[in-house]
């Protein structure tokens, strides 16, 4: 590695630091801002308001890294036209590809640290959180339960109200339906336990449909099998941004298997499964804007111009993903298209650069 190298990734993953280091302190703010709201409820104060805030940072930095990637790209190179050495370094021979080349080689280690603290670390740190806040709110369950949770097996819709741990539930019913569309039975049980592969239902109330009347039976305990384990039901209870990648998966996959549409969870897990490539994308989409105008660089106009183009990635992230949603395009496909988009617009400006 040459001296110009070092000097380039240096002036980069700096740049880079710092703006995640001012996103960080306005997320700081504004998370407390937003859990003031709360503050003063329970043992819910300001001290835990903040480890709150704290322990969602990974997560947000995380969802801001393309972002502050781009931003940090347009700082670095930009202090360094400032001081016209990207002209000195354009004159020893070094080409806009040569650049991209040597930015693109050390951000994608940064990019990897980034990744691992993301999915291993950020979930984990996110759910922890949210416990700290419901202990602290004297709440007993996720808020993300609170419409409880809907499942399919065959012939039959199931509803559970929420999950107390990850082997017990409160409020199970069960409508079993026919061929024709009709309910022909309802199960209802207080609660139930998973135990030895099996799901073991208590206080149980059945009610049969038939032709001409309803005939209820009540039984102390049930026990049923579903087509699903604790560990994966429990997924269902979470934020997606409180799932690593593999929960997302198993997510997705455990909800095709049961016959229920997953195309949201797909979607998200394929927009995180892009989230390196599209950070080294907006990497390399700051170096031409700094190149094409070497002689008239302002360095505001730069980040504020990073801010925006950060801005309407997330835009069209939203709204293709929202898109194919609604017409069905593939989630796989949804996810890449705004990545694919940023990169042919870096590939023509570094054409125009040239």
């Amino acid at each position: 590695m040459t001296l110009i190298d070092r000097h380039l990734i240096k002036s980069i993953i700096l740049a880079t630091l710092l703006v995640l280091a001012i996103l960080v302190a306005v997320e700081i703010f504004v998370g407390l801002v937003t859990e003031m709201s709360s503050m003063g409820a329970g043992n819910y104060g300001f001290g835990k308001a903040l480890l709150y805030v704290l322990f969602y940072l990974p997560t947000v930095i995380y969802e801001l890294f393309p972002t502050a990637c781009l931003m940090g790209s347009l700082l670095g190179l930009g202090r360094l036209a400032m001081t016209n050495e990207l002209i000195i370094i354009r004159a020893t021979g070094f080409s806009l590809v040569d650049v991209m080349k040597t930015v693109t080689k050390a951000m994608a280690i940064f990019v990897l640290v980034i990744m691992v603290v993301g999915e291993m670390i950020a979930p984990s740190l996110a759910n922890y959180a949210q416990q700290l806040k419901n202990q602290a709110l004297g709440e007993m369950v996720d808020s993300s339960t609170a419409q409880g949770i809907w499942l399919k097996q065959n012939n039959m819709m199931i509803h559970i109200d929420q999950l107390i741990s990850s082997h017990e539930f409160e409020g199970f019913t069960s409508y079993q339906v026919t061929s024709d569309g009709r309910i022909a039975q309802i199960l209802f049980a207080k609660e139930g336990l998973w135990k030895e592969g099996l799901w073991h239902l208590m206080d149980v109330k059945i009610s049969h449909f038939e032709k001409d009347r309803v005939v209820s039976e009540t039984k102390q305990d049930v026990v049923t099998h579903l087509n699903v384990k604790p560990d994966l039901l429990g997924l269902d209870t979470y934020d997606y941004d409180r799932l690593s990648l593999w929960g997302l998966f198993q997510s997705f996959r455990y909800r095709n298997e049961l016959g229920l549409n997953a195309s949201h969870i797909e979607l998200t897990f394929w927009q995180r499964l892009y989230q390196p490539l599209t950070a080294l994308v907006m990497i390399c989409l700051g170096i031409p804007f700094v190149f094409s105008s070497l002689q008239r660089v302002n360095i505001w106009g730069k980040l504020i111009l990073g801010g925006l183009i950060g801005f309407g990635f997330f835009t069209l992230n939203q709204l293709v993903g929202r898109l194919s949603l609604a017409a069905m395009i593939p989630p796989l496909l949804a996810a890449i298209i705004p990545t694919l988009f940023f990169g042919v617009i870096c590939v023509m400006l570094m054409r125009r650069a040239n």
